[in-house]
């Protein structure tokens, strides 16, 4: 084989390998989040936030996002900011009543889906008068009150599986 003959053979499979390379990349889209009109206050710059929709994005669900600003502006919401601490906050409705997630962990936090792990999470969640919320015998997530949940990931979860099986209202 001659040098000209070895240099396009080289172009050559180097196209045909960018070709494949760009065909392969256009096609392996992500899948669409699964929607269950479930929402979530947040800020861009709040890390607690950004582990949050990391995690929601995992888990393959969207929420729909609203700012700080946004969600004072909103006569909708206008109820729910009584409940409002800080972010993130994720509420959802569900059977005509409002469940409110207040907080989430940081990274730094985080510890198997807990405040400072599951031990530490559930002795707070009693000392701040909060009711444990156990699922097969394991602790979950804290009730805080009637309808705010402490945020991690199993209250999370449970919200999900709350819109999955009941159906979770779009609030306008």
């Amino acid at each position: 084989m001659t040098r000209k003959e070895r240099i396009l053979l080289i172009f050559l499979v180097s196209l045909v390998l960018t070709f494949l390379s760009l065909f392969l990349i256009k096609n392996t889209k992500n899948e669409p989040l699964e929607r269950y009109n479930i929402y979530l206050v947040y800020s861009p710059t709040c890390p607690h936030c950004e582990n949050l929709i990391e995690f929601l994005e995992k888990e393959g669900v969207g929420v729909e996002k609203i700012s700080i600003e946004n969600f004072y502006l909103r006569n909708t919401f206008r109820n729910l900011s009584n409940y409002f601490r800080g972010v993130p906050f994720v509420f959802a409705k569900v059977n005509d009543t409002i469940i409110i997630i207040s907080g989430y962990p940081d990274r730094n936090q985080e510890n198997d889906g807990y405040f400072l792990g599951k031990g530490i999470e559930e002795d707070l969640c009693i000392k701040a008068n909060g009711t444990p919320v156990y699922i097969n015998n394991t602790y979950s997530f804290c009730k805080l009150s009637e309808n705010v949940l402490l945020g991690n990931r199993y209250s999370i979860l449970w919200l999900i599986e709350q819109c999955k099986e009941y159906g979770c209202e779009k609030l306008e």
